[in-house]
């Protein structure tokens, strides 16, 4: 399965929860601490099979760019120069196993222990949210 990163889905998510409903929002915002341990299992499973887990890393790199200056008459001049920018990357870490298979059994407790809070949250708004129609 392809994961798309977090900093694309962010404003998605942000923009759709701006066009939900109360109900679907405050549903939303129950779910959300689950959907994370969720994610966390599912992210640490793959660690597990493939032995490392992936790691991002933030390299500032020279780009190349126009840059814009004025010349001694005033007029717009632009030329090619270099200017800092940010890059992000994934990088493998190697894995201790005994570590993430703990890390699993406490993520899987934490779900268990989640649903009944998660379940109740969401009883709740759907009576503080009644269904409009």
């Amino acid at each position: 399965m392809v994961r798309t990163p977090t900093a694309l889905i962010l404003p998605l998510v942000l923009t759709l929860a701006a066009c939900a409903t109360p109900r679907e929002a405050c549903i939303a915002s129950a779910e959300a601490p689950l959907r994370e341990v969720t994610r966390d299992i599912a992210q640490t499973e793959r660690a597990l099979d493939r032995g490392y887990r992936l790691v991002r890393v933030r390299d500032i790199r020279l780009a190349l760019t126009r840059c814009v200056t004025r010349n001694r008459d005033g007029e717009r001049v632009s030329y090619p120069c270099q200017r800092p920018t940010t890059v992000t990357r994934s990088e493998p870490v190697g894995i201790d196993y005994s570590e993430e298979r703990a890390r699993l059994k406490r993520l899987r407790a934490e779900q268990t222990r989640l649903l009944p809070q998660v379940e109740r949250g969401i009883r709740q708004c759907q009576i503080s949210y009644p269904p409009q129609g």
